[in-house]
């Protein structure tokens, strides 16, 4: 019986942890925020030039700066396809059906590039609950929130972000 009650205890224990995490689906802490963060691999020649004609031609942004091998801008009203990703509207949460701006930094390096988004702010004020910032959702104790939902809800932002900005050939056949 003590055992069982020991197992039972240290399960519960380590289920509590869990709860908030330092990191998940690249989305990070850093200085009190959270950032979304990943490299990504190219053999395109010319990768600065290529990825603003490739990609950054298909983003409804604000303040473009290049300096050297890094770009910024404002990416204003966003929309998540979560359909794409198997998301329902019913079931899909309020932050994730709502228009998003955000800040983007991209440095360049030789055959790669390093994409960081910070300063996430969903507009949820159709829903008469204004605006948000990504650490009022998913910001406690100095960690990620680790929840089933939160989960399910970077997940999508994650993959958005990833089809976003990759460098594709897209053919256009018109």
């Amino acid at each position: 019986m003590k055992k069982i009650l020991l197992l039972l205890l240290l399960t519960s224990a380590s289920v509590y942890s869990q709860k908030y995490v330092d990191s998940i689906y690249n989305f990070k802490i850093e200085e009190g925020n959270i950032i979304w963060q990943k490299v990504f691999k190219s053999d395109v020649k010319e990768l600065q030039k290529t990825f603003i004609k490739k990609t950054i031609t298909n983003i409804k942004l604000e303040n473009l700066q290049e300096i050297d091998q890094t770009i910024s801008f404002n990416v204003v009203d966003d929309m998540i396809d979560f359909k794409k990703y198997g998301g329902k509207t019913m079931t899909t949460s309020f932050h994730v059906l709502g228009p998003k701006n955000y800040l983007v930094v991209i440095d360049f390096k030789e055959k790669k590039y390093r994409v960081t988004i910070k300063q996430i702010s969903i507009d949820l004020r159709s829903n008469r609950l204004g605006i948000s910032t990504f650490e009022d959702l998913f910001y406690r104790k100095k960690k990620i929130k680790n929840t089933k939902t939160s989960q399910k809800d970077l997940k999508y932002y994650h993959r958005h972000f990833i089809e976003k900005f990759t460098i594709t050939d897209k053919k256009d056949d018109w």
